[in-house]
């Protein structure tokens, strides 16, 4: 070889070391990775949370300079007192959302991270194609890693590591460590929430045609979509397609039962429907016979009609007065929901035929939102709803709607309000239960999440919002492998979940002795429902603040009995049961107390998060992976329930003691 040659290979060789190669990283929660999201230093992944908790993080593969193909990845167990494993532990490759015209507010156009395609499903435990992928130089791509903590996991320090490979030899980890406390989150939320769905948008997304081909097929779907619902701690209130106008209940029963009891097979054990909406026609007969099989069954506390949609403009306040008066006379026992605002209500004689108000988030504390068009100022503040709630089965909801991303103008720039927006930053999905909590409301309500399922994977443009309406993916053969179909979690999904568990801590804290320092924490994070704050780390530090109290206020408890179930935990889980709850005195005073400031009927600390076994090693209430300050996380209508809440008197029996 000539020596021109030699010093050209020697120049080429130099060249291609100097190149950068992948780069692997653990990342919070709360920051939306996407493609041009640079590199950052590596740090251990630190998790803190409660039995029957579900925690989350990141996994960030950047491509370097020559990109990684083939790329896998495999979280096997987290290995401490027990060992947590299985169906505990699950992968999902982040999926991007192209966004050609942003959400009103804090957005941008280009590609969001949104759906996640699961290593292995949640609903039907099927091997799902989320490996392997490649990614190109400069580009990053996201695996999202879920932690869901058995309910009887003993409590102390777990450690394992997300293994990365990819073509060529390279490898990668991202150390994790778990602290797990030992108090446990309850199966059903102590946030009642009524989420819309429509069977025809889930039949045309799954099989092209509006009816599913066959009831059974239909009623299949629905029920997957369902138990994920109820493992992201909030309910499909409309999902009881199968009401009978007359006749037997045993079909209905059979599809219902177990969503409504309990019993179905939800990674929650125990989760149930904290709502369910009256979805027969509007005759007597079939009005009362709900009533009484519902009554009969130990559900009607949980049901509603929804009476009426924001009138004037998807009902009149005409057709609200005669159904409330069909409904006084043949179902006296079902709750009537209207979506209004206190002022509309009174200004057209309706406040009085109303059990739970679900209330626009905008319009409840003081705002610069318009008026109606009858000129009937909308704005009232949280106090003047007091005297509304102080008659017998009242209660009061909170939902949002496209006004938060800007459809009915433009969203002033210091204005940050919670949204289910793929292309808004994590903290505003995350927001909105704890503005529920500040607002002393008692639930949620959201209109739809199948609007746009059909085009989920390439356009949610709904409203002028993307994602308004839809927060689910149709997980089809097709797309994601395997055998059958199923739904599919959004990243929006888990942050909606997160935010419901940042909720029960708030909760915890409250009930069990020190609602001001709940407040405070509450208030300090979101001084106003349009200031939700930008920055990543704000939710995770203020959830570690509540977890801390939360171990300081309730007292410890004898160790649990020797398990005599599973639990829910895998084979190579913990395998041990939770034990029956134990009250605490402490609590009970503490929550009384609070209950009748907050002029209640008495509430205790829900028996399901009360401790079961011994503490823990003292842990910092903190996560060591935070979102960093200023990453790119920048750049609907809905309706949910405080246990804090004046109007309360309509929380499904399950959730309190």
């Amino acid at each position: 070889m000539s020596w021109p040659a030699v010093l050209a290979l020697a120049l080429a060789l130099t060249n291609m070391s100097a190149l950068a190669g992948p780069s692997v990283y653990g990342e919070s929660l709360m920051v939306k990775v996407r493609p041009d999201t640079p590199p950052r230093p590596a740090e251990p992944v630190e998790l803190l949370g409660a039995r029957n908790e579900a925690l989350s993080f990141q996994v960030v593969i950047h491509g370097g300079d020559t990109g990684a193909s083939g790329v896998t990845a495999r979280f096997d167990a987290l290995e401490g007192p027990a060992r947590i494993g299985g169906s505990q532990l699950t992968l999902y490759r982040e999926d991007f959302l192209d966004i050609t015209e942003p959400s009103g507010g804090v957005s941008a156009p280009g590609p969001w991270p949104d759906a996640l395609t699961p290593a292995v499903d949640e609903i039907s435990g099927e091997p799902r194609n989320a490996f392997p992928f490649d990614v190109p130089p400069n580009v990053s791509r996201t695996l999202w890693v879920e932690v869901l903590i058995p309910e009887d996991a003993p409590p102390g320090r777990y450690q394992g590591t997300v293994e990365v490979q990819a073509r060529g030899g390279f490898t990668a980890s991202v150390p994790v460590t778990l602290e797990v406390v030992r108090l446990v989150l309850p199966s059903t939320p102590s946030y009642p929430t009524a989420f819309g769905i429509q069977s025809d948008r889930i039949c045309v997304a799954h099989t092209g045609r509006t009816d599913c081909g066959s009831d059974a097929v239909r009623l299949e779907l629905l029920e997957r979509y369902a138990r994920l619902a109820l493992d992201h701690r909030f309910t499909l209130s409309n999902v009881l397609v199968l009401q009978p106008e007359a006749g037997s209940w045993e079909r209905f029963d059979a599809a219902y039962s177990p969503l409504l009891d309990g019993t179905a097979p939800t990674r929650l054990r125990g989760a149930r429907m904290t709502s369910a909406r009256y979805m027969g026609p509007l005759e007597d007969a079939a009005l009362a016979a709900f009533v009484s099989h519902f009554s009969e069954r130990g559900w009607l506390s949980r049901a509603y009609d929804y009476t009426g949609d924001e009138p004037p403009l998807f009902s009149t306040f005409d057709e609200v007065r005669a159904r409330a008066t069909m409904l006084e006379r043949s179902a006296p026992g079902l709750l009537r929901m209207v979506t209004t605002s206190l002022a509309v209500a009174r200004a057209n004689s309706v406040d009085g035929l109303i059990g739970r108000m679900s209330v626009l988030i905008q319009v409840l504390p003081p705002t610069v939102m318009p008026t109606t068009d009858g000129g009937v100022d909308e704005h009232a503040a949280r106090a003047d709803y007091d005297t509304f709630l102080a008659r017998p089965g009242t209660s009061l909801w909170l939902y949002q709607s496209c006004s938060s991303h800007g459809c009915l103008g433009d969203i002033p720039a210091e204005k940050h309000w919670p949204s289910y927006m793929v292309d808004h930053p994590a903290n505003f999905n995350r927001a909105f239960p704890w503005t529920v909590f500040l607002l002393r409301a008692s639930g949620e309500t959201y209109y739809e999440t199948s609007a746009q399922l059909p085009t989920a994977w390439t356009n949610q443009l709904f409203y002028g919002g993307n994602g308004d309406g839809t927060l689910f993916y149709p997980g089809t053969p097709e797309r994601i492998g395997g055998v059958s179909h199923v739904p599919l979690p959004s990243l929006r999904l888990k942050l909606l979940r997160a935010g419901v568990q940042d909720y029960e801590w708030l909760t915890i804290v409250a009930s069990a002795g020190d609602p001001a320092f709940a407040e405070q924490v509450a208030h300090e994070l979101i001084p106003a429902p349009d200031q939700v704050p930008l920055e990543p780390a704000a939710f995770e530090q203020a959830r570690a603040r509540l977890i801390q109290r939360a171990l300081e206020l309730v007292p410890e408890s004898p160790p649990a009995p020797e398990a005599k179930g599973p639990g829910v935990s895998e084979s190579n889980g913990c395998g041990c049961d939770a034990g029956p709850p134990e009250a605490a005195l402490a609590a009970a005073l503490g929550g009384l107390l609070w209950a009748l400031k907050r002029r209640r009927a008495s509430r205790h600390l829900p028996r399901d998060v009360l401790p079961q076994l011994p503490p823990a090693h003292s842990a910092t209430p903190g996560v060591r992976v935070q979102a960093r300050r200023g990453s790119r996380s920048a750049p609907g209508r809905g309706h949910a329930q405080a246990p804090h809440s004046t109007g309360n008197r309509d929380r499904p029996p399950d959730a309190v003691p």
